[in-house]
């Protein structure tokens, strides 16, 4: 009996195979391939500015008055401060000239930082050289610890055009050739542009409030200008009549105040720095 149980099992295997080795499905990992990830998008894109200039034309602004005419009249505040002074160009032609020799010299650099999280920001910074990278200065951080020169907003459809506006902005230029940069404020600031990691380039508009043109910019001018109190006195009160002209400060802010229509032009590179 025990001979016939085992014949039986026997002829109960004969002839089968071994079944064979299913091969991975296409829709599930193999062990040896992990599943593919999406790069986590970069934190920010730093740049460095290869160029800052005011525009010279007046409808090359964006219309700040409704009246359908682009506004740019800062050249023409420029034109006053440069007539007050001897031996500085102090003109939007001389400006440029200033910026663009500090910057080539070094003397004035220029940063930008593009962060995405949770929306679109572009921070202008003032830089220092430390060792072999640029840091931003002190100076472009106000006392909360956030930049002075922060815009806010988004990208466009095509995922690189953008538009970023603030309420006020400070950025810091230079006057005098190997000086020092001034703050130049910049109310109702609007920015727009191409941002891409490979650089950016960008318009500012905005308006320069009349006060702070007098406080931050010409007192300081006609102070080095004029070291004698009394005939600097005398410039100063000329120059605070004339800038109560409303042709030249050619935008009402509101509530008493005045200030003149700006429009400046940027370009920025990609660039590492620390900070």
């Amino acid at each position: 009996m025990i001979w016939t149980l085992i014949a039986a099992l026997g002829c109960g295997t004969k002839g089968e195979t071994a079944p064979e080795p299913t091969e991975p499905s296409e829709t599930e990992p193999s062990e040896t391939e992990p599943p593919e990830t999406t790069p986590e998008p970069p934190a920010s894109w730093r740049y460095r500015l290869d160029a800052f200039r005011a525009y010279l034309v007046e409808d090359e602004g964006i219309d700040q008055d409704g009246d359908g005419t682009g506004d740019n009249a800062t050249p023409d505040a420029l034109e006053l401060v440069d007539a007050l002074l001897v031996d500085v160009d102090a003109s939007a032609e001389g400006l440029n000239r200033t910026v663009a020799d500090a910057m080539a010299t070094g003397t004035l650099i220029l940063l930008a930082e593009a962060t995405f999280e949770p929306e679109l920001t572009v921070d202008l910074l003032t830089g220092v050289e430390i060792g072999r990278l640029p840091v931003p200065d002190a100076i472009s951080y106000g006392d909360d610890g956030l930049p002075l020169a922060r815009l806010v907003g988004a990208f466009g459809d095509d995922g690189a055009s953008f538009t970023a506006s603030a309420d006020r902005v400070l950025v810091s230029i230079p006057f005098f050739p190997e000086e020092p940069a001034l703050p130049f404020p910049i109310e109702r600031a609007t920015m727009v542009g191409t941002l891409e990691e490979a650089g950016f380039t960008g318009d500012l508009y905005g308006v320069i409030p009349a006060d702070d043109l007098y406080t931050l910019l010409i007192v300081p001018l006609l102070e080095d200008a004029f070291p004698d109190a009394e005939e600097r006195a005398t410039y100063l009160e000329l120059t605070a009549e004339v800038l109560e002209n409303e042709e030249l400060m050619d935008i009402d802010l509101g509530g008493g105040r005045r200030g003149v229509s700006c429009a400046f032009t940027l370009l920025a590179s990609p660039s590492a720095w620390g900070g």
